[in-house]
């Protein structure tokens, strides 16, 4: 299971949402939301058309605090990138914004730590 996976069925439980009503509610289907609680299946990735939205939908569904919803998302990347993949929305951003691929070829090549990347966060919700 990974930690999307963990985080996504704890939230559900905590709401005491069946998954059977989640699934309904989000037209998708039973065996494919259990699939992703489960992590048989990677985390919805924006790539694809029919769940393009699903992660937002999830946490607008599950009521989630601004910090919690950035917390489903980032694991989501996560799980992607631990499955070989990355979010379409990042790729791209990346696409679209040439310095944005200067700027994390010189993170890698200074080999910036979690630490690092939390100042720059930081630096720019300033």
């Amino acid at each position: 299971m990974s930690e999307f996976s963990n985080y996504l069925k704890e939230r559900r439980l905590e709401k005491n949402i069946t998954l059977r009503k989640m699934a309904k509610d989000l037209e998708i289907s039973v065996s494919y939301l259990s699939d992703i609680e489960s992590g048989h299946k990677m985390a919805p990735n924006s790539k694809e058309d029919k769940y393009k939205n699903l992660i937002d939908q999830m946490a607008t569904y599950l009521e989630l605090s601004e910090d919690e919803r950035e917390k489903l998302v980032m694991l989501a990347d996560k799980d992607l990138i631990d499955r070989g993949h990355m979010s379409n929305d990042i790729t791209s951003y990346i696409g679209q914004t040439p310095l944005a691929s200067v700027a994390l070829r010189k993170a890698k090549e200074s080999n910036l730590t979690d630490e690092d990347w939390k100042k720059i966060i930081n630096n720019m919700d300033k």
